[in-house]
C-alpha cells in the first residue's frame, strides 16, 4: 500500500480490526515519512452471479444492491440528512457477508431480495416495506415472508 503522504511503498500494518461485517479497517504507518493513516479493505462479492427468473446469469453488481437499499431508506422514519447512505452500506456489507459465509457462487435474485428484506425489517421496519414495494417482484417475493411474520 502506498503511502498517501509520501508515495512510498513501504507501509506497515499498525492496528486492524472488523468493523462491519465484510469489511477490515486498517491504520498504517509509512516507514519514509511516519505519517498514519487509515484504510478500509471490503469485499464485493467480485466472484458472485446472479441467476434471474429468466434463468439468465449476471455478473453481480453491488452499486445496484446499495442503490435499492439507498431508496429504501430515503423518505420517511429512518431519513436522516445524508445518514441513509451509511445505514445502506451497513446493511450491503451484512448481506454480502452472509453470502459469502455460506460460500456461494450463485444467488438467485428472490433469494437476494429474501435476504434484503430479512435484514431490514427487524432493524428498519419502514425501510423493509420501500423496499417490498418498489417493484411488484419484489411484492410477490416478500409477501410470503411479510404474512408469516404478521402471523407470528
Amino acid at each position: 500500500m502506498k503511502c498517501i503522504y509520501c508515495k512510498n511503498a513501504e507501509t506497515s500494518v499498525v492496528n486492524s480490526r472488523s468493523n462491519v461485517p465484510g469489511c477490515i479497517w486498517r491504520r498504517r504507518e509509512c516507514s519514509e515519512c511516519g505519517m498514519r493513516f487509515t484504510t478500509e479493505e471490503t469485499s464485493l462479492g467480485n466472484n458472485l452471479f446472479i441467476v434471474k427468473r429468466s434463468g439468465k446469469r449476471q455478473r453481480f453488481v453491488y452499486e445496484k444492491l446499495l442503490t435499492a437499499l439507498v431508496y429504501a431508506f430515503e423518505k420517511g422514519k429512518d431519513s436522516d440528512h445524508g445518514d441513509q447512505a451509511l445505514l445502506a452500506r451497513d446493511v450491503a456489507m451484512e448481506i454480502i457477508a452472509h453470502i459469502n459465509e455460506k460460500g456461494r457462487k450463485e444467488i438467485t435474485t428472490a433469494l437476494l431480495i429474501t435476504l434484503c428484506y430479512e435484514s431490514l425489517r427487524d432493524t428498519h421496519p419502514h425501510a423493509a416495506e420501500r423496499y417490498m414495494h418498489y417493484s411488484l417482484y419484489r411484492e410477490q417475493v416478500c409477501a410470503p415472508l411479510r404474512a408469516a411474520r404478521v402471523k407470528a
